[in-house]
């Protein structure tokens, strides 16, 4: 559907986005949502699930001390 192909695209533009402003370095939920600050913190899991997904992300720690970093 349009309205899902539009989420898609924007977790797709989130993550471009967040990639081009932090780089390589390992980052934490907290920071991208920080820089996201028009999503929730559910939706940045989902996006950050989707990277993980898609393997654009790689995530060392769980839950609290998660850090991320692009491939």
């Amino acid at each position: 559907t349009l309205v899902a192909h539009n989420m898609r695209s924007n977790k797709n533009e989130r993550l471009t986005q967040f990639r081009t402003k932090q780089g390589n370095g390992w980052f934490s939920r907290k920071q991208y949502l920080e820089a996201n600050p028009s999503i929730t913190g559910h939706t940045a899991s989902r996006d950050l699930r989707y990277g993980l997904d898609q393997n654009l992300l790689e995530k060392i720690g769980d839950r609290r001390t998660a850090r991320y970093r692009f491939f």
